[in-house]
């Protein structure tokens, strides 16, 4: 991948125009409004890739400053923007070296891919339009940011189906937000252009305006969150569900709960120290995302618990969910740091054993490195009198049946009829 961006970039550059002071002068208000855009979300990117994690392609504003840049500017230069956006993110995006590079490669090749449309289509200009002019640039335009986002996610769509075993839509094309945030940034870049093109200062606003925003979105996603793990928190997860139960008593379809608690989790903390429990904490919470729908709500009740909706999915269907997500959990391997400063892999109680390193004198028995397991209670529901307390109830008292039978297995809740009306006489 690395080399046949480096093939294309230099084929672009080497049959593109020369560089005009104009196009230094609208390279430079692309790199200032990019580097203030990059710099004031940085909270908030840091936050949605702790969230996504290396579950799925990651799709942020910062590409409207690309698309702008192979819009407007010779292919010199607009390598020169898109390499320094990703200089600029490196520190943000806190990936492997290899994978980043390989992002970066994909950026360029989806780029060199939409200018060479872009310069199929004839020359283009954004001054003096009339209505049809303009009706004509931007649908010329749109198609081009297309390109630009649809090449994108198909080399880095098909990096992740090689790279995972059971690779998702989700994973390899991104989730919605990240592809609403590619179409905004598409539509925003038209607007950069048009912009730079008539008012070069006021495209300073439009960076301005998206710091502004991801200051309300990530001050929005943090009460929502929980910071540690990423799905939601308490209070989220109760308004997520809230809002689909009243959907599902509207539509009379069944609704599962499944409540998770971390077996023996204090162990783990007083054993291996609490940075080391937050480090289980997110992998259980991966593996909660990883094995369910993007409809379904995950969330962190607190502690080593997790709460879990499944829209439409009655009791056999999620007693199924709660198996898959126990075994995964009860196979993880999870290489950690010690306190004193040794490596060491916490595997779930059912995983293959981990076999040493023969110089290696510093592994702890596997007694205590097999400690990873969880329990789970599932409570399932339909109709009009489907009520959330009522799940919860009946999901925790069966989560409770599964730590008194010995932990690491699912238990079912059998709850019993609904209350109905008194028969009154005439």
């Amino acid at each position: 991948m690395e080399a046949v961006a480096l093939a294309a970039v230099l084929t672009l550059i080497a049959t593109g125009p020369s560089v005009s002071a104009q196009d230094w002068m609208h390279a430079a208000v692309l790199a200032a409004c990019a580097t203030l855009h990059v710099t004031g979300s940085r909270w908030h990117e840091e936050s949605r890739r702790h969230e996504n994690g290396n579950l799925r392609v990651h799709i942020d504003l910062g590409g409207l400053w690309s698309v702008a840049a192979l819009l407007v500017l010779p292919p010199a230069l607009l390598v020169g923007v898109i390499v320094l956006i990703r200089w600029q993110r490196w520190p943000i995006a806190r990936k492997p070296a290899w994978r980043y590079v390989f992002s970066t490669s994909a950026i360029l090749l989806a780029a060199v891919s939409a200018r060479a449309a872009l310069n199929a289509t004839g020359p283009h200009h954004w001054t003096a339009l009339d209505l049809l002019d303009s009706t004509t640039q931007l649908l010329l335009v749109l198609g081009v940011g297309l390109i630009y986002n649809t090449v994108q996610a198909a080399l880095i769509g098909a990096a992740f189906a090689l790279e995972q075993a059971r690779a998702t839509a989700r994973m390899m094309l991104g989730g919605r937000q990240d592809n609403a945030e590619a179409a905004i940034g598409t539509v925003g870049a038209v607007l950069v252009t048009v912009t730079l093109a008539n008012a070069p200062a006021v495209v300073g606003v439009v960076s301005i305006g998206l710091v502004i925003v991801a200051a309300v979105l990530h001050t929005n996603e943090h009460l929502r969150h929980d910071v540690k793990t990423g799905v939601l928190n308490a209070a989220g997860w109760q308004g997520a569900a809230h809002r689909e139960l009243h959907r599902a008593r509207h539509n009379q379809t069944p609704t599962a709960v499944l409540i998770v608690d971390a077996d023996q989790f204090k162990g783990i903390n007083d054993r291996w120290g609490h940075l080391i429990g937050d480090v289980v904490l997110r992998e259980i919470a991966t593996a909660l995302r990883t094995d369910t729908r993007p409809t379904d709500i995950v969330g962190r009740f607190g502690g080593e618990e997790f709460a879990l909706l499944l829209p439409d999915t009655d009791t056999d269907s999620a007693t199924q969910v709660a198996e898959r997500v126990r075994t995964r959990i009860a196979h993880l391997r999870v290489p950690v740091t010690t306190r004193r400063g040794h490596t060491t892999v916490l595997t779930g109680r059912q995983a293959p054993p981990v076999a040493p390193r023969p110089d290696d004198t510093n592994t702890p028995p596997e007694a205590d490195t097999r400690v990873i397991s969880v329990s789970i209670g599932v409570a399932a529901d339909t109709g009009p009198h489907l009520d959330l307390t009522r799940l919860l109830s009946d999901a925790d008292a069966a989560l409770y049946q599964a730590k008194a039978h010995g932990r690491n297995r699912v238990e079912v809740a059998h709850p019993a009829p609904a209350p109905q009306a008194l028969a009154t006489t005439p």
